[in-house]
């Protein structure tokens, strides 16, 4: 089973990357790129997911610096991790060793589950994936009420802004972190079709063009 590596090899991918970036750019390696990295690794060796990682990012910024910039950069990265680990089997005519998950792991952030499924590494894992492949601040946003506890009316004056409009905001946090993790929870599972399916946030929303 694939494993991740030491983070400080990630850690010393994610400081070149960010010298090599400006602007925008540098915050979506910062928030997106241990995700991506680890999305592939999953389900790679890892040389191939650091190339997946790699190319997912070549993609996001080509689509900046073209006009096409993405509305979501870590639906934008997924998306296209998804097709370039699709790439990697079929160009090997192989199909994925699945992640064991354990039983119910689809029912994370909507139903109580065993403590050993919660203990899980894998469901762990996967956890901070799809955390990673939200936007900063919706991440802060869950990690704020969910791990920290925060309340929302001290979210509220942190932010300065109402308790209905943080509530909104953990609202549709809660929605992307949700697709995300099924999505990246089904794919790493999956052994049975190596073609990423089509899913309503695995893509940009301007579209990514031929070339990425």
């Amino acid at each position: 089973m694939p494993r991740s590596e030491p983070s400080s090899a990630r850690e010393r991918q994610r400081r070149s990357a960010a010298r090599a970036a400006q602007g925008g750019s540098a915050s979506w390696i910062q928030d997106h790129l241990d995700a991506v990295y680890r999305y592939a690794r999953r389900r790679l060796n890892h040389a191939d997911a650091e190339d997946v990682a790699q190319q997912a990012f070549e993609a996001l910024f080509r689509a900046e610096a073209e006009g096409r910039p993405a509305d979501d950069p870590g639906a934008y990265l997924l998306g296209t991790a998804r097709r370039r680990v699709a790439d990697v089997f079929r160009r090997r005519a192989q199909r994925p060793e699945p992640v064991p998950l354990p039983e119910g792991w689809e029912g994370y952030g909507h139903q109580a589950l065993p403590a050993d499924v919660l203990e899980s590494a894998e469901l762990r894992d996967l956890v901070h994936t799809a955390l990673g492949l939200l936007r900063g601040v919706d991440a802060d946003l869950l990690l704020d009420r969910y791990r920290r506890g925060a309340s929302v009316a001290t979210m509220a004056a942190r932010l300065a802004a109402s308790e209905k409009a943080v509530e909104m905001r953990l609202r549709r946090a809660r929605q992307a972190f949700s697709e995300r993790f099924l999505i990246v929870g089904r794919d790493w599972t999956d052994t049975t079709d190596d073609r990423p399916a089509a899913g309503p946030s695995t893509g940009p929303s301007r579209g990514e063009g031929a070339s990425a």
